[in-house]
């Protein structure tokens, strides 16, 4: 009798076992499709440099400083936790008539077993409304793949259908525009870099309303820029930066920002001889903060003397020589 109860006890202990092992593997599965399904939405990388370089988040900036340039960024998330997103962007553009220009732009991101490419091809159109005025409109069409490292995914079942199968990878097409307004010293823009997507059928997936104002002082050597950058995702809160930046005759720059979401940026740069490299450091202000470090973010500009026209470009603001689109 006693020998009849231990080995019930034992087949219930066992059954409970695979159970346990079993909801464990559904768990694991489970946490991973809504972790892929979080990570492969069309959601769009962060990049702090949006303002010395807004052609990364608004088409309508392609080409905005006239001849051919290149530009690399390189954001480092969360600096020393492992499996942090890493994000690179880069990219060429320039101008083919006075108020046209195309671009190449590819970006990747990695954020610990997932990581994503994308390539885009982007275009600009600016009409002139007046010798202080002009709008531009911007386009871009580009593909996005994304994928999971089954390699780095530890479960007690590496057989397991669900781990070996196609399920994580896959590819979609997409589209974004962008519209820019400049009025002597105001600028606003609205821009979605992902505004439609094979993936999703919703519109407006990643969106981005921005608008600065420009006063000089010191005879046009000092340039003190407020600004405010909204950003909206379908998925998320919507996020806004509050930005002052200080500008010293084009050539040094230092930028303090503050983001809803409870941190503060502090960045940095020079431009010199065609030649910008900018710095940023994202202090992280959330509950987060005693378990992550702050993000580290790099950017390098050139600007070559080579154009595809020769033509002047159709608007510039007379008070600044580059970026002389924004």
């Amino acid at each position: 009798m006693v020998q009849s109860i231990n080995n019930k006890s034992i087949v219930s202990l066992s059954n409970l076992k695979i159970k346990k092992a079993t909801m464990n593997k559904i768990i694991s599965v489970i946490i991973i499709i809504i972790s892929a399904n979080l990570c492969f939405s069309q959601q769009y990388p962060v990049n702090n440099f949006y303002i010395q370089n807004p052609s990364v988040i608004n088409p309508a900036y392609t080409g905005m400083r006239g001849t051919i340039s290149g530009f690399y960024d390189f954001r480092d998330h969360w600096s020393g936790l492992k499996g942090a997103p890493e994000t690179m962007f880069a990219g060429i553009d320039g101008l083919i008539t006075n108020n046209m220009g195309v671009g190449l732009k590819v970006m990747q991101n990695k954020e610990g077993i997932f990581s994503q490419f994308a390539a885009d091809v982007d275009y600009s159109y600016r009409l002139a409304i007046n010798e202080i005025q002009s709008i531009a409109m911007g386009l871009s069409v580009g593909i996005m793949q994304s994928n999971i490292n089954m390699q780095n995914v530890v479960a007690e079942n590496m057989a397991d259908p669900a781990l070996s199968s196609n399920y994580f990878n896959e590819a979609m097409l997409y589209t974004g525009i962008g519209f820019a307004y400049n009025r002597k010293d105001l600028t606003a823009s609205l821009s979605s870099p992902i505004f439609y997507s094979t993936q999703d059928d919703k519109l407006l997936q990643t969106s981005y309303f921005f608008s600065g104002y420009d006063f000089y002082i010191s005879d046009k050597i000092w340039r003190i820029q407020p600004s405010i950058m909204v950003q909206y995702m379908f998925y998320a809160l919507p996020t806004a930066d509050i930005n002052v930046i200080a500008e010293w005759d084009e050539k040094l720059w230092l930028q303090t920002s503050y983001r809803t979401d409870k941190s503060i940026l502090i960045s940095g740069g020079i431009f010199v001889k065609n030649i910008g490299i900018g710095y940023c450091y994202d202090i992280n202000m959330s509950e987060m903060s005693n378990v992550v470090k702050g993000s580290h973010e790099i950017m390098l500009m050139i600007e070559s003397p080579y154009s595809l026209t020769k033509k002047k470009a159709i608007y510039q603001n007379s008070r600044r020589r580059r970026n002389s689109w924004r």
